[in-house]
């Protein structure tokens, strides 16, 4: 029964359905039959274990059979993961020389320039690129990390087919097409010798008159004017005793004492043993959206955006 719905799985649901999630998780199952470590592969994979067990246990309820036996101590493949472990290698084989054969046959390559926003968009933007390469091996993107501003303006310029970006409100640019992905929000990175040290929480309005560290404006226009439109709402005038061009600075004089520092909570992996406290305000967050020219009619720019969409909605929500 089970070769039987490989075989079915083979020829109708992936090699031949469009389901982007499917390749991805007989990908994942692979990684996760070699090494029968869930917190190894998770690591291999850039997911979070959580995510991980469920893709797995999704794979089973398709499958309607159990793959691994779990325990506190290790993890081990049943007979019919056994079973699996073969079939879907010879799967992701033929699959693979498929789409090789496909794309060497083909008059021109599609290639895409991606900017995206450093390490802030790392913990997504790896284990997306992994599953679309998989996907489509015929499309061939080329990722730049750079800052805000450079974004905006290489999309604007054709540097970039599309980009990752924050802070900024992106609709009010007429001459592009824009995606929201997500919000996130914001804390603070306070010095050991801050008053807000064991606090939960604190609000923006607190942040009056207190020491801060900001973003230098000649250098992130975009990241400064959002901050500083923020403490207007409020009403409030923090005392910024430093400007800085990029988060580690900022990571860093704070942890000199300097001040606080605000960062997005995607971005509180880099701050290494410094407290952090999160901001109470419902408008304390960034919105993170992908941007693209009207303009830009490529199809390979189309299959980019619909295909992260569905692997934002599915690994995030």
């Amino acid at each position: 029964m089970y070769t039987q719905k490989i075989f079915l799985l083979r020829n109708n649901e992936l090699i031949f359905k469009e389901d982007f999630m499917n390749l991805s998780r007989i990908h994942e199952f692979l990684v996760l039959a070699k090494h029968l470590n869930y917190s190894k592969a998770a690591n291999l994979l850039y997911l979070t274990q959580p995510v991980l067990s469920r893709h797995i246990h999704a794979l089973e309820e398709e499958l309607n059979a159990q793959l691994f036996v779990r325990d506190t101590h290790k993890v081990e493949l049943t007979n019919i993961g056994k079973l699996c472990e073969d079939e879907f290698t010879k799967l992701m084989e033929c699959y693979n020389e498929v789409m090789g054969n496909i794309t060497e046959s083909t008059d021109t390559k599609n290639y895409l320039s991606v900017g995206i926003l450093g390490r802030a968009a790392k913990p997504f933007i790896v284990q997306f690129s992994n599953t679309f390469k998989l996907n489509y091996p015929n499309i061939h993107i080329n990722y730049t990390s750079t800052d805000l501003a450079p974004l905006i303006s290489g999309v604007e310029n054709d540097t970039y087919d599309v980009a990752f970006i924050s802070h900024i409100d992106a609709t009010k640019f007429n001459n592009f097409d824009v995606k929201h992905i997500s919000y996130d929000n914001l804390c603070a990175v306070v010095p050991s010798n801050s008053k807000f040290i064991g606090r939960e929480s604190i609000s923006i309005s607190e942040l009056n008159n207190t020491d801060i560290i900001s973003f230098q404006e000649s250098d992130n226009p975009h990241v400064a004017h959002f901050y500083d439109n923020l403490f207007e709402k409020f009403n409030v005038k923090p005392n910024v005793v430093k400007y800085v061009n990029n988060v580690d600075s900022g990571l860093f004089y704070s942890d000199l004492g300097l001040g606080i520092f605000i960062i997005p909570k995607h971005l509180t992996f880099m701050a290494t043993n410094q407290p952090i406290v999160d901001i109470s305000d419902p408008e304390a967050r960034i919105s993170l959206s992908l941007i693209w020219k009207k303009s830009n009619t490529k199809g390979s720019l189309k299959t980019f955006i619909h295909s992260f969409t569905n692997f934002h909605k599915e690994i995030f929500n």
